[in-house]
Formats: structure tokens, C-alpha cells, sequence
């Protein structure tokens, strides 16, 4: 958990007992196992100018509980935001037939894009 004294953050706490100053410590348990996530029917242009309905299923987990929980307001949101972009903005570079027979190369590039900038939001995409 992330130990906090008055709000401020003091450090990182391994599970077992540990004294607290009542009303002034406070800890906030972060999960960091792996957590899915799915945008459905996101409406996004191909290059030749179809719109699609393209969905995502994706997984990741929490890397840096202290950037991914005091750092980063709602994270989840963020996260689901950050992704739903990357998969628009490969699918807008693709035509509808590409998007249609190349699934896999879609996930690696949208990978590859989430891969990038994954350490600004303390998570890691599996």
C-alpha cells in the first residue's frame, strides 16, 4: 500500500503490520494484478473514409502504483481513454479492407503505440 501521512506520501509499504498515527497515516491499497479493459463499437474512419465499428479487448497491470494512483487522476478512465485513441488512430490510417483481414497486424501497431507511453500512467499493457 502507499503510506500517506496528512495526505502527503511518505512511501511504499510491504504487506505485514505496521504502526499508523490514527487520523493523521493513512494507507491506499493499489491493486497491481492484471486488470482487462474493452472499448466496444468505437466509431472510427478508415482511410478511404468508411466508418467502422472496431472493438479492443486489452489487459494491463500496475507498474508504478505510486504514479498510477497519486499522480494520474482516475486512472481507469485514463487508461480507457488513452487506449480507445491509440485504436482510432491506427484504424485511421488503414482502409476498411485492411481493417478487415488484418487483425493482428491492427493489435501490433495499437501494442507497439500503447507501449510507448505506458510509464506516464504507471501501468504496463500485456
Amino acid at each position: 500500500g502507499l503510506h500517506l501521512r496528512g495526505g502527503r506520501f511518505i512511501g511504499v509499504d510491504e504487506p505485514g503490520w505496521h504502526v499508523r498515527i490514527p487520523m493523521v497515516d493513512t494507507t491506499l491499497c493499489v491493486e497491481v494484478s492484471e486488470r482487462p479493459g474493452n472499448v466496444e463499437q468505437l466509431a472510427a474512419m478508415t482511410s478511404d473514409d468508411v466508418t467502422m465499428d472496431v472493438s479492443l479487448l486489452y489487459t494491463y497491470r500496475v507498474v508504478d502504483p505510486v504514479r498510477y494512483a497519486l499522480e494520474v487522476q482516475e486512472p481507469h478512465r485514463i487508461v480507457f481513454e488513452f487506449v480507445k485513441g491509440k485504436l482510432r488512430d491506427v484504424v485511421n490510417t488503414k482502409e476498411m479492407t485492411e481493417v478487415m483481414h488484418s487483425r493482428a497486424e491492427i493489435n501490433r501497431q495499437v501494442m507497439e503505440a500503447l507501449r510507448e507511453r505506458e510509464a506516464e500512467y504507471g501501468v504496463e499493457f500485456v
